[in-house]
Parts: structure tokens; C-alpha cells; sequence
């Protein structure tokens, strides 16, 4: 979506400039324009065949010097590769997604907890016991988010 909306932009853009240069300079500047963004991206296609075809025979030549063992050797790297980003993966769960959600959790109902112990309570004495169990009531979520900082379940 975000691409989509990016090249039709981008599109959009380049007709507006293409009509400005044309207003501007007459048709010999688009033609100049023109030129030169074929020079340019003919250059890029250039480099871009160029580096696909050393990576294409660097590989090649990698497996005539090593033969199997440099399949093998691909196969144990991708699977560190993978077993790395499965352990980050889940290391970025535990110590930080589950914890930021149960404190999001405990804050949305204490905040919820306090408003509505606070609606309806016009005499003093009242709402200084509902500030009192609204303060027990976060400090025994604070507590148990701190004692259970990984987010794991309670049993």
C-alpha cells in the first residue's frame, strides 16, 4: 500500500515536473531532461549488471575451489542465521513485549479502577477511603508486575 502510494507519487511528481519543464523551456528541454534520465538509469542498469555478475561468478568460483564444502558451509551458516534471529526473536518477546503489555494492562485498570471509585463521592471521608483502596489497589499491581518482570503467567 505504502509502495503503491509512493510510485504513484513519485509518477505524479515527475508528469508535474516534466510539464513545468516543458512550460518553462519549450521542447527542447524536455528533450534535454529526457536524455539525461536515459544516460542515468542506462549507467545504473550498467552497475547493477555488473555486481549481479561478480556476486554470480564469485559463487561460481567458490564451489569449483571448495565444491561440497562450500554448500555445507552455506547450510550451517543459514541455520546459525536462523537459530539467532529465532533467539532474539524470542528474547525481544519476553523482555520486552510481555512486560509492556502487562504494565499497559495494570495501568489501564487501575486508571479504571480510580475513575470510577471517584465519580459520585461528594463527603471528604468517602473519598479519602476510595484514595485508600485506589492506592492498595496500584500498589498490589506494581508489586506483582515487579516480582513477575518476564510477564509469564501466574499459576
Amino acid at each position: 500500500m505504502i509502495a503503491g502510494g509512493a510510485m504513484l507519487s513519485t509518477l505524479l511528481g515527475s508528469c508535474g515536473l516534466g510539464y513545468a519543464i516543458s512550460a518553462a523551456g519549450g521542447v527542447g528541454a524536455v528533450a534535454a531532461v529526457r536524455d539525461l534520465s536515459i544516460m542515468f538509469l542506462s549507467l545504473f542498469w550498467l552497475i547493477t549488471t555488473l555486481i549481479v555478475g561478480v556476486i554470480g561468478f564469485g559463487g561460481a568460483w567458490a564451489l569449483g575451489r571448495f565444491g561440497g564444502k562450500a554448500v555445507t558451509g552455506l547450510g550451517w551458516v543459514g541455520r546459525k542465521v536462523a537459530r539467532a534471529e529465532g533467539l532474539v526473536e524470542g528474547g525481544l518477546d519476553r523482555a520486552v513485549v510481555r512486560p509492556l503489555g502487562k504494565s499497559a494492562r495494570a495501568l489501564a485498570s487501575a486508571k479504571t479502577f480510580v475513575s470510577a471509585s471517584m465519580k459520585g463521592s461528594d463527603s471528604a471521608a468517602a473519598w479519602g477511603r476510595q484514595r485508600d483502596v485506589a492506592v492498595r489497589t496500584v500498589s498490589s499491581l506494581v508489586r506483582q508486575a515487579r516480582n513477575n518482570p518476564m510477564g509469564r503467567a501466574e499459576h
